[in-house]
């Protein structure tokens, strides 16, 4: 609140200064040539201040001559100035006035800079009044759209999936598998930088409570790494570099024996920077399912069956850093993470199946434990460095990473009589191990060199190092089945290792009509994979050209129009080219195919964008089309057998648009609302001929926030994701509401939040696979809402600071 008064108040200043030197102006801009600028800084935290008070006087009598305020980067430039004496003064509420004399604007000096220009804070308070910065929920930024995490309280106690759900441009399914606008291709980054996990595993452990804002950035620039069709998905973490020591604890816990816990310490002194974090949890989600599944030939196979699972995640990790600030324009970060994590699935299953023509019912019970578990460990190290006050910089990244993981599959089946009582305590088993070690190196170099005020050139380098190491085993108590070939599952090992060297050029240029941006970012990919039994491997050598190009078009300060375009690439996962059979269950196999090509997706966007006074219109319209998709596609391995494998089924393409609308209705009301309405088509080929599927989806998400008294807020979320198809099938409709309570105590140092997720049990949803000599139907239901209550502690008043992937072009007025 003392942030909002502060800035209303410099605004309201700045235009009653302004006014005030409209006449003088007027008469002396003529002859008007000079330019005043610097930038303000907080003493206290070494942040820059955005809406600061700048006022520029006549030396000689004190004559406010004209004002401005500081913008976000907290830089400020007074022009035009005429010849002559000045002095100015830099003033915010709660910090003490600075005033700048002896500053000269004459022939040979027609550019002033003050450089870096410090406030000390006050200490003072205002009466009544509490320093609370309130945001929305979602933020649309030029490029990307902003989730500000603290204001989302039906995901508090959950992860990042929980936010995304209800989030536009995501979509979530029953198993908290995230899509960005139909597509699972994209890439996860943390704090801008990339994670040892697979970006949806790393989403489900990710606590939200940790998250400061995730941003959704589907056309992003060459600047960034090219993987990830549909874009980018970045998690900013909390993290806050104040003086002295602040910090925050979260815990939380509920039903379906789900709990979990975190907290961030941060300790400043002087030019020195450090924090320490660490979390754990529980996470487990029950839910049920009914398969019906018919394979077709001579004789058609029939097998039902009705599953209870539980769905299991939990994870404990521990993080440090410190950033280490050698002057005002270098700065020196080090971080590493450790952790260990595990995920699985336990499934019981009443089955029934038969034959037509007409054999006997055969009836077994079925359970399966699937448990992976992992060991990781990242550290970054980053040099900063701001080479002048133009905006010319160097940033330097590095990162590694290492990853053991194992995954271990059980298989139990046994017979029955109809009412599923064993017949004898004879069962058929099978265990599969599977166990991988990583690692990753990541090296970045970005520079940016401004031309003249409209105009900037950014270059880049990048390599990137990954190698995986699989050990397959599998034991069996019994012969798997009488359709399987077990000597097609002998154990093996084999190596994947990738290599990709790129660069980039960017060229952005401000026209007096429009903004513009234009790059190219080249790829060399060197990919294998060897079998380490064998001499066999499989290669792949190309080069690949990722052009990006950006325009943007302010009519005034409410209307502004977008427009973008960028190339992506997704390539396979390791375990996708494995060409050797993996067992899944008694029904069903595993294939990966090493002639696997990339996805190539070329993604088109044009947006507009309406501000009012408190709140926003967009409305993006979007074509995506993707060539090579790569697809989960089942194949006849015999009667009753299934092998998933993976192909490029030739292409696919989205046409829509996305509406949203953020508006507070009353002071004590928030309103905010999506939807989104495409066509997606998807050419495949069945039996040799080309097959076109297409159908029309959509999507609506509502938000809205009441608040009771200060203290007390509640917050009611709804969405529904209308059915959609796949390459082999369809999946159903489905409906989820959410509703949180939060209670702010002790000064706002205090938070409890109570949350039930969706409170009629109606996530569930309906999905087929449809093809030739194959059919399946999944039900997937939720039996019980998810209830949790979260408390949040905060130490000395800690606040959040994020760091972003911020836009290359802040201090341009050029943010794409």
């Amino acid at each position: 609140m003392r942030r909002k008064i502060s800035i209303i108040l410099a605004l309201i200043s700045g235009i009653i200064i302004q006014m005030q030197a409209q006449t003088q102006n007027n008469e002396t801009g003529r002859m008007a040539r000079g330019t005043i600028k610097g930038q303000v800084i907080d003493a206290s935290s070494g942040l820059a201040m955005e809406f600061v008070n700048v006022v520029l006087y006549t030396a000689k009598d004190s004559t406010i001559l004209t004002g401005t305020i500081t913008d976000r980067q907290g830089l400020f430039s007074i022009s035009p100035v005429k010849n002559g004496m000045y002095y100015i003064e830099v003033n915010f509420i709660g910090f003490h006035k600075t005033r700048l004399d002896d500053i000269e604007i004459n022939r040979k000096s027609p550019v002033v800079d003050l450089g870096k220009i410090t406030l000390r804070p006050s200490n003072q308070e205002l009466k009544g009044v509490e320093v609370v910065a309130e945001k929305d929920r979602i933020e649309y930024k030029i490029d990307r759209k902003i989730v500000n995490v603290s204001m989302d309280l039906s995901s508090s106690g959950g992860t990042a999936v929980d936010v995304l759900e209800n989030t536009p441009s995501v979509e979530v399914d029953i198993e908290g598998n995230v899509s960005l606008r139909g597509s699972s291709s994209f890439t996860v980054l943390i704090d801008g930088k990339p994670t040892t996990l697979d970006g949806n595993d790393i989403l489900k452990q990710l606590p939200a409570s940790s998250i400061q804002q995730i941003e959704i950035i589907t056309n992003p620039s060459v600047k960034y790494d090219p993987e990830g069709g549909s874009g980018i998905i970045n998690v900013v973490m909390k993290k806050r570099k104040r003086n002295g020591f602040n910090g925050i604890i979260n815990a939380s816990g509920g039903n379906q024996n789900t709990y979990s816990s975190d907290f961030l310490l941060n300790y400043r002194k002087n030019k020195t920077n450090w924090y320490v974090g660490g979390e754990y949890s529980v996470r487990n989600y029950y839910s049920d399912a009914i398969m019906n599944r018919e394979t077709y030939g001579d004789t058609t196979y029939y097998v039902d069956a009705e599953r209870e699972r539980v769905w299991k995640r939990n994870s404990k990790s521990a993080q440090a850093g410190m950033d280490y600030y050698i002057t005002d324009d270098q700065t020196i970060s080090l971080s590493t993470r450790i952790g260990e994590y595990g995920f699985g699935m336990d499934m019981d299953s009443k089955t029934e199946s038969y034959t037509d023509p007409s054999t006997s019912l055969a009836y077994t019970l079925d359970k399966s434990e699937f448990n992976r578990t992992g060991f990781f460990w990242e550290g970054n190290a980053n040099y900063d460095y701001k080479i002048d006050n133009e905006g010319q910089k160097l940033e330097i990244r590095a990162f590694y990473s290492h990853h053991d993981d194992d995954e271990k599959d059980m298989q139990q089946t046994l017979i029955t009589d109809s009412n599923y009582d064993p017949v004898n305590d004879n069962s058929n088993d099978v265990k599969t191990r599977e166990k991988e070690t990583s690692y990753r190196i990541r090296f970045n170099a970005d520079y940016v060199l401004p031309i003249r005020k409209t105009a900037k050139l950014e270059l880049g380098i990048q390599s990137k190092i990954r190698q995986e190491e699989i050990d397959y085993k599998l034991k069996t108590h019994d012969p798997i089945s009488e359709n399987v070939d077990s000597i097609e599952f002998a154990d093996r090992q084999f190596d994947f290792r990738q290599n990709i060297q790129s660069a980039y050029a960017i060229f952005s240029k401000e026209f007096s009509f429009v903004s513009m941006k234009a790059g190219l970012r080249a790829e060399y990919t060197d990919r294998e994979l060897s079998n380490k039994d064998t001499s066999e491997t499989y290669g792949i050598n190309r080069i690949d050209l990722f052009p990006s190009f950006h325009l943007s078009k302010k009519f005034n300060k409410e209307n502004q129009l977008m427009a973008s375009y960028s190339r992506r690439i997704n390539r396979p996962r390791g375990w996708y080219l494995d060409p050797f059979l993996s067992y899944r269950d008694q029904y069903t196999l595993r294939k990966g195919n090493p002639d696997l090509e990339p996805e190539y997706t070329d993604s088109y966007d044009i947006t507009y964008l309406r501000h009012f006074k408190k709140g926003f219109l967009s409305f993006e319209t979007f074509f995506r089309q993707t060539n090579n998709r790569i697809e989960r596609v089942p194949e006849l391995y015999n009667e009753n057998t299934i092998i998933m494998t993976f192909q490029n089924v030739d292409k696919d393409q989205s046409f829509g648009s996305e509406l949203m609308l953020n508006m507070p209705v009353t002071k004590w009301f928030k309103f905010n609302t999506s939807g989104s309405l495409y066509n997606m088509k998807i050419f495949t080929e069945e039996n040799g001929e080309e097959v076109t599927r297409e159908d029309i989806n959509w999507r609506i998400r509502g938000n809205t926030t009441f608040e009771v008294g200060k203290s007390t807020k509640i917050q009611l979320t709804a969405f529904y994701n209308g059915p959609s198809i796949t390459s082999t099938g369809t999946r159903g409709d489905f409906f989820m509401t959410s509703l949180a309570v939060r209670q702010d105590l002790l000064n706002n140092h205090l938070n409890l939040v109570f949350r039930v997720r969706d409170i009629f049990a109606t996530r569930g949803h309906e999905s087929t696979t449809d093809q030739p000599n194959y059919y399946v139907n999944m039900q997937h239901l939720h039996t019980i809402p998810r209830i949790s209550l979260g408390v949040t502690y905060k130490i000395n008043n800690f606040k959040r600071k994020p760091k972003s992937m911020q836009s290359e072009d802040e201090g341009m007025d050029m943010q794409f």
